[in-house]
């Protein structure tokens, strides 16, 4: 469990920026293109 704890949340806290990156990315290279 000590294990797990720590992976948790550092899964949460990358999880929640990288839906954010994508869709811009996906957004502006089109655009750019």
């Amino acid at each position: 469990m000590m294990t797990l704890a720590p992976f948790l949340t550092n899964s949460a806290a990358v999880a929640l920026p990288m839906p954010l990156a994508p869709p811009v990315i996906t957004a502006t290279l089109p655009a750019n293109l």
